[in-house]
């Protein structure tokens, strides 16, 4: 691996952080794996002794950054620590959209992956199961290994959680049935 210096890892750190781990949480689906991952592509270029140099650094950190990220989904394969499938927002796609409502509904999906999956395990578990995998909360409750009353607040915590986000994105507040849309209402 070719060198990168400390000043430029540490200049790198100060402009590019947010889109590095913007990139892994897409990549990874969880911000917490993302800021993970990101930590150890810093280490990675840090502890590097080659001395080639480096014509495009940005392009040369998210490739670190990527191949990174592609061990540890093998690595999380591996182990199965994926209790749920994957939400790949296919669920909420209409084919009867507008070509411009097809891009901001293509948005509201990239939107709700990012919101999902910072979510807490369970309750993120607890929403993907009731609302993408059609179980029922007794059959939630027993896999979780909560009551079923746990999982109804799991599920509304999630449903209020996904709202605020897409709130705090928007320039005005999402209506409700938006985010009943958005959140797979059966």
């Amino acid at each position: 691996m070719p060198e990168m210096s400390q000043t430029l890892v540490t200049e790198f750190y100060q402009q590019q952080h947010r889109a590095l781990v913007s990139f892994l949480q897409t990549k990874l689906g969880s911000a917490q794996e993302a800021h993970d991952v990101a930590q150890q592509t810093y280490e990675r270029l840090l502890s590097n002794t080659q001395t080639q140099s480096i014509n495009n650094p940005r392009a040369f950190v998210f490739r670190v950054a990527n191949n990174l990220a592609i061990d540890y989904l093998r690595q999380r394969k591996v182990r199965g620590d994926d209790e749920v499938g994957d939400f790949d927002g296919n669920e909420i796609v209409s084919p009867y959209l507008s070509p411009d409502e097809q891009v901001e509904n293509e948005l509201l999906v990239a939107l709700a992956r990012i919101f999902i999956a910072e979510l807490p395990a369970k309750c993120r578990s607890a929403f993907l199961y009731y609302k993408f995998e059609e179980h029922e909360y007794a059959e939630i409750a027993s896999k979780l290994g909560v009551s079923e009353s746990m999982i109804r607040k799991y599920v509304l915590r999630a449903m209020a959680y996904c709202r605020d986000r897409l709130d705090q994105c928007m320039e005005e507040p999402v209506r409700q049935s938006n985010v009943t849309y958005l959140a797979g209402k059966r």
